[in-house]
């Protein structure tokens, strides 16, 4: 939701409380002292959130659902966050423990924000599957009706493209009554650019009708 390029901060500022967690744990540990970097503690956590501030309200990526839900969230986070760490560093604003009011909420409006980002995915998601649906009645519509009607001749034809829409075409240029010519093609790729010139390919076999018997001059 913040976006790549100042992804980087969020980075470092996750690598920095992750050496203090290990330098804190292990001071604490082989010293018996515990609390004894809590000081430092406390200007981590503050320096964490002035990143993240930074990076929600002045370098937000271009149209992210539920931005406004999510600033909201953080500020309040971070004040409740502040006044925990502020009473830390004997500076009290309230009484400690209120902390876990402020994750609460930003929680909430974190997931408000996920919901809007994933019904908005969802939305493009059905425009792509219109289109597609749309690309696979094309395709379909260039596919011979049925086959030719040759005596002694029983032509039986099968079609299942591997993905939704494929390259993957024939089609029947009739010669005379009594010879034909089949055509099998399968474009490079797949998908829509592979239909469309499965689609090119139908219109220029089409062309060659009177070219039927040559087989050499049709390509």
């Amino acid at each position: 939701m913040l976006g790549r390029g100042w992804k980087f901060t969020l980075r470092v500022g996750v690598w920095v409380t992750v050496i203090f967690a290990i330098v804190a744990v292990t001071v604490e540990t082989l010293f018996a002292a515990r609390g004894a970097l809590m000081t430092v503690n406390n200007l981590v956590v503050i320096l964490g959130m002035l990143i993240a501030m930074i990076n929600l309200f002045f370098r937000p990526p271009p149209a992210v659902p539920g931005m406004g839900a999510l600033r909201l969230g953080g500020v309040v986070l971070v004040i409740f966050a502040l006044g925990e760490n502020l009473a830390g560093l004997g500076l009290p604003v309230w009484p400690q423990g209120q902390e876990v009011i402020g994750f609460f909420f930003f929680t909430c409006c974190l997931g408000y924000a996920a919901a809007l980002r994933i019904a908005a995915k969802e939305k493009k998601l059905l425009a792509i599957e219109a289109e597609l649906e749309t690309a696979r009645r094309i395709q379909s519509s260039i596919l011979p009706e049925r086959a030719p009607q040759i005596p002694g001749l029983d032509v039986a034809v099968r079609y299942v493209p591997a993905a939704s829409v494929a390259g993957d075409f024939y089609d029947f240029l009739p010669a005379d009554g009594k010879r034909v010519g089949i055509l099998v093609a399968d474009v490079s790729g797949h998908g829509v650019p592979a239909a469309l010139i499965a689609s090119m390919v139908k219109v220029a076999f089409s062309s060659q009708a009177e070219r039927a018997e040559d087989p050499a001059a049709v390509l």
